[in-house]
């Protein structure tokens, strides 16, 4: 992931129970390998469609919780100005 590439880093895990997702957290902020029970991916665009309408699926942006059905995220590049400090 670079600030600048105007693309999403999108991990995708096979368990979606809340104990998948704290172990997952390490993976989703480092540049270690993934494990196997999740995908990575990178897109301009995603769209997730919750299958199962008896069932919930929450969606998880930036460390917030942005849907819980259908989402739509796309980059919109240059629409947030970043201040970095220098060395």
């Amino acid at each position: 992931a670079e600030i600048d590439d105007a693309l999403l880093d999108v991990g995708v895990l096979d368990d979606q129970s809340g104990w998948a997702f704290l172990r997952a957290l390490p993976y989703l902020y480092s540049k270690t390998k993934n494990p196997p029970w999740m995908k990575s991916y990178r897109a301009k665009e995603i769209t997730i469609e919750v299958i199962d309408p008896t069932k919930t699926l929450w969606t998880e942006a930036d460390g917030e919780i942005c849907g819980d059905g259908n989402v739509k995220i796309r980059i919109l590049p240059g629409a947030l100005n970043v201040l970095i400090p220098t060395p």
